[in-house]
């Protein structure tokens, strides 16, 4: 649902009062709220607003496969007030749906987070969380990896590597950097894939995505008498990170070690 302005005709003096206007102003208040509730770069990820009562989402759009259901949970939320789930009804082909959002800006040379909350009643369904890649003029470039979670299937680097779904709600959290020219993005939440026969119901709640700096942690640098023929000992050199409860942790370092003939050198390097 997008701002649907009032026009100066609408609200002239003596003109009377319609339904079709009292529920574009409804549609604008609601609208509005949608943008209060704007979670972490997501708009409605929650999936509190419903505006128009048609079912879905506002910022969503549903799509349904062979014999599936995708519909609000209002009985057991894990955030806010409801959550929306997806049945599968089990059978060849047949699988329960998607939810896509809406465009999000994004730069290649910046790394997100996106979190999620998940879970299913049967640990067999196949579910997915795809980040779709788009150009500046909304052309889709979708450059793999693309996936950030898949369950019954194992998949690349960026994804979360599990052969069964979480049957209790999980906050997951991934991350990703755009490719070339990737300007935008939609999140594509998949409940219920049809390439695998498991029945039952997943649910999708509170997605939310924000940017990383660049580095979270830099400028550290040991470094000895680079004249041959000395040697500066300068112990342990420690770096704290705080670190998210899921995700990568990639660290990069250099150590160049200089010496004379015939001495060795060591250079050692541990997590904790």
């Amino acid at each position: 649902m997008s701002w649907n302005p009032l026009l100066s005709a609408e609200i002239q003096v003596g003109k009377p009062i319609k339904q079709d206007l009292m529920q574009k102003v409804k549609d604008n208040f609601e609208y509005l709220y949608g943008k209060a509730l704007y979670d972490a770069g997501i708009l409605n990820g929650s999936f509190e607003i419903d505006a128009d009562n048609d079912g879905n989402p506002d910022n969503w759009t549903k799509g349904l496969f062979g014999g599936g259901q995708g519909m609000y949970e209002d009985s057991i939320p894990a955030h806010g007030r409801r959550s929306f789930k997806f049945v599968h009804p089990g059978g060849t082909n047949n699988g329960g749906g998607y939810l896509e959002s809406d465009y999000y800006e994004v730069a290649e040379v910046r790394t997100y987070l996106i979190g999620f909350i998940l879970w299913s009643t049967a640990a067999g369904m196949k579910n997915l969380v795809h980040v779709k890649y788009y150009d500046k003029d909304k052309n889709y470039i979708g450059t793999d990896p693309d996936t950030l979670y898949v369950a019954a299937n194992a998949g690349n680097e960026l994804v979360y590597r599990s052969t069964t779904n979480p049957t209790s709600p999980k906050f997951i959290v991934r991350s990703f950097i755009p490719p070339a020219t990737g300007r935008y993005i939609k999140i594509k939440l998949i409940g219920g894939y049809t390439d695998t026969d498991v029945a039952g119901t997943t649910f999708f709640d509170n997605v939310a995505m924000i940017p990383l700096p660049n580095a979270i942690t830099t400028g550290t640098i040991a470094e000895g008498s680079t004249s041959l023929g000395t040697f500066q000992n300068l112990g342990n050199v420690n770096i704290e990170v705080p670190l998210i409860t899921s995700g990568i942790l990639q660290i990069d370092f250099f150590a160049e070690m200089k010496t004379t003939a015939g001495d060795e050198g060591t250079f050692r390097f541990t997590v904790d």
